[in-house]
């Protein structure tokens, strides 16, 4: 076998891809990730060789040199040439390493918690969440690792973490989310609000708090089927009430709404 940095354009990755035999199902949507990763000039060479058998068979990389040809750009990538043809059986056996490896390794706590905060303001701030979920995946574990680096999330998931442990109707994400994107119109407010939701303490009837935390208490014991930006949509929901001081009789999310802005 021999290892060696090749320089891979759009026709070299055809050559290669087309001896692609039995790899396993192609993931349009991860080749797209790739693809765009590639223009925007954000790939990086790991270590990770593209593998060709001894037969010219592809044995690994086939999402790589099809992201190549759908960006029609050159990109660098370690080729292993002469691969036995038998390691097939064992490629991909491995963990990915996720971003909450790698803010690990960096020294941050709470890893698995502070890289989905993370990935949720990003979605934000791109408007690319919906009030029924993410419209499309695409972060890599730098762009996570990147964003820490630029601005420490940490006190926010402290936050998260001290609320979860008194209250579980929301995880220790949901509620460092809405301290942090609650908090940029008034950090005080914002805080106590996340608090009460945690507690109950001191609801009155048919205020916006209370109708939250019923609808969170339905949803955790099962009566309700929400996801995690269901959640978040009807707290948002009922900030902009008690902002607002609008009177609430129901709370609830519509599939035609978008994610609402916190008021």
């Amino acid at each position: 076998m021999t290892v060696g940095l090749e320089e891979i354009t759009p026709e070299v990755a055809r050559t290669m891809l087309a001896d692609n035999q039995n790899n396993r199902t192609l993931t349009n949507r991860h080749v797209d990730f790739l693809a765009e990763q590639m223009r925007a000039g954000k790939w990086q060479v790991t270590g990770e060789p593209i593998k060709i058998a001894t037969t010219g068979r592809l044995l690994d990389g086939q999402h790589r040199l099809m992201a190549v040809v759908k960006s029609d750009t050159t990109q660098s990538f370690w080729v292993a040439r002469n691969c036995d043809p038998e390691i097939f059986s064992v490629l991909d056996t491995g963990r990915v390493r996720r971003a909450a490896d790698v803010l690990s390794i960096e020294g941050y706590k709470n890893v698995s918690a502070l890289s989905g905060l993370i990935r949720l303001v990003i979605l934000h701030q791109q408007g690319r969440l919906s009030s029924w979920g993410v419209k499309t995946r695409t972060l890599t574990n730098q762009d996570i690792v990147d964003f820490q680096r630029q601005e420490d999330m940490t006190p926010y998931i402290n936050v998260g973490v001290t609320l979860y442990a008194k209250s579980r109707l929301l995880t220790t994400t949901e509620y460092a989310f809405l301290y942090y994107l609650l908090g940029k119109l008034d950090n005080e407010q914002a805080l106590a609000f996340v608090k009460r939701i945690a507690s109950g303490a001191g609801l009155v009837d048919n205020s916006p708090e209370l109708l939250l935390r019923q609808r969170l208490e339905a949803g955790q014991m099962g009566r309700l089927n929400l996801s995690n930006i269901e959640r978040l949509t009807l707290c948002i929901k009922a900030w902009n009430a008690r902002r607002g001081g609008e009177a609430l009789t129901v709370l609830r999310v519509s599939a035609s709404e978008g994610f609402p802005t916190p008021k």
